[in-house]
């Protein structure tokens, strides 16, 4: 049974991982625009390169919704019936008393492009460049904007729980077309009706951008590489990126029925960072490259690792067993690669069965238990990663093992009382002994399907008894020993 749910959770997070390949943002970093209706403070929005904060529309919303799928729901139909969808749309044109503008949208519509997209437009010598790339990227810019809106919930103490719930503007190609062919007539113009969409909904946060970029892609903190050689994206400090933090690398591509999603394309650790940029290091996938209008997703810091492993000292007296090592990356990821490690490990072993002559029960019948070991480590690690899908790490654990064997009702010769006599003292069960235990090794990380990768090492135990009275159970095997280690870790 162990094995099967070992397995199925493998192959849980391998569907997760695969699913996590395609996501509904756009690649090719546009904005996305966020409203409010003026009630809370939407500093975090406006400080974010991300984000294009357009300001606020009269949006009716009960702040002490339940936040039922249902309440949800008809909280979006009531901002469509209070025309927020449209006022957002005149946001975005700049409405004002002299009509609609464009300015704004085609001045940030140039920021957007990649070089893909400015050679394209360069084919079109029916028109200047930057009039082809302003007209169909301002067309994405009117596409990708949310209502962002705030409630909570009241406890039973007096203090409220605070929710984020986001609404998509839904502005299609058929609303665009309808404000183009109105761009004159207001009357006609203002008939137009935009849709809002409940698209999800969570708890306020200390990083209110990472936590709703969790269940709406578009909000991801992001930015483009911009250099490979050294390997920088625009995302940085002011964004919350640190030194060893994650980030995923996704390129846009085309399905066959020509409908773009993103793809990862490699994952990353952030090195040096600075204010508005981050030096990045490849730990998976293909490596980036500026020229593709790449961009580096914040995935947060995900510094615990989990190693799953067996072991194995072999020879005549051989010992099997297990580990379970957690890993904690510690320190800062280096642009060389080198990042360290505080490890926190579990293992348990056993040896073959004791030799004959040795014990015997107490009705002088000869018997051959086994000595087996449960131990707790600390230690540290380095690690350092090349070719960017290996890791090695050298590392020391320092801990405490405890031994026992698998039968306790034992007669065995004690050399220093000159008889026969039991484990027991003064009538007391006695139930084992501790070790003073060290490891020194090295271990290799080899990624499979990143954040999974398959790990294999070996490493020098050393015990250190701390009870001569069990020296009747080890003296019948060799504790110091090699000991070799194969299995899983898991990045998470």
């Amino acid at each position: 049974m162990r094995i099967k749910h070992f397995l199925l959770s493998f192959l849980l997070l391998f569907a997760v991982e695969a699913s996590a390949q395609r996501l509904s943002f756009d690649s090719k970093y546009i904005k996305v625009g966020v409203i409010d209706n003026g009630v809370y403070d939407m500093t975090v929005f406006q400080a974010d390169p991300n984000i294009r904060y357009l300001g606020s529309v009269n949006a009716p919303f009960k702040e002490n919704i339940d936040g039922s799928r249902a309440s949800m729901e008809a909280a979006a139909r009531t901002l469509t019936e209070a025309g927020a969808g449209k006022q957002t749309l005149d946001l975005l044109l700049q409405r004002d008393a002299e009509g609609l503008h464009f300015d704004r949208l085609y001045a940030e519509a140039l920021t957007n492009t990649t070089i893909e997209e400015v050679n394209e437009a360069k084919l079109d010598v029916s028109a200047e460049t930057k009039d082809v790339l302003k007209k169909e990227i301002s067309r994405q810019l009117l596409k990708n904007n949310f209502i962002v809106l705030f409630s909570y919930k009241e406890k039973s103490d007096g203090k409220k729980k605070y929710y984020w719930n986001v609404f998509k503007v839904e502005i299609d190609d058929k609303i665009i077309e309808q404000a183009f062919l109105t761009w004159n007539d207001m009357e006609r113009y203002d008939q137009i009706i935009v849709p809002v969409k409940y698209v999800a909904r969570g708890k306020v946060d200390d990083n209110l951008a990472l936590e709703i970029s969790k269940k709406v892609p578009e909000f991801a903190v992001r930015g483009p590489v911009y250099s490979r050689h050294p390997f920088f994206a625009r995302v940085g400090a002011g964004q919350g990126v640190k030194s060893g933090d994650l980030l995923y690398i996704y390129r846009s591509y085309l399905d066959d029925d020509n409908t773009m999603y993103s793809r990862k394309v490699c994952t990353v650790r952030a090195t040096d960072v600075y204010a508005d940029s981050t030096r990045l290091y490849t730990i998976s996938g293909k490596f980036a490259s500026r020229k593709r209008g790449d961009i580096a997703v914040y995935k947060g810091a995900h510094r615990w690792s989990l190693a799953v492993m067996g072991q194995a000292s072999f020879g005549d007296d051989p010992r099997y067993g297990a580990r379970m090592l957690w890993e904690y990356r510690a320190g800062r990821f280096s642009k060389n690669g080198f990042t360290s490690y505080v490890l926190v490990g579990f293992d348990f072993n056993t040896f073959k069965k004791d030799p004959e002559g040795v014990w015997w029960d107490t009705n002088g019948n000869p018997k051959q238990p086994m000595l087996m070991g449960g131990a707790f480590n600390l230690g540290y690690g380095l690690g350092f990663n090349f070719l960017g899908r290996l890791e090695l790490m050298p590392y020391f654990l320092v801990g405490l093992q405890y031994a026992t064997l698998t039968n306790l009702d034992l007669l065995y010769y004690d050399k220093e009382q000159g008889g026969w006599t039991t484990l027991n003292d003064n009538g007391e069960a006695y139930n084992g002994t501790l070790f003073a235990s060290g490891h020194a090794g090295l271990r290799l990380n080899v990624n499979l399907w990143y954040p999974v990768q398959l790990t294999v090492g070996a490493d020098y135990n050393y015990n250190l008894p701390l009870d001569k009275k069990f020296e009747a159970a080890y003296d019948n095997h060799e504790l110091n020993r090699v000991n070799f280690y194969a299995g899983l870790r898991f990045n998470l």
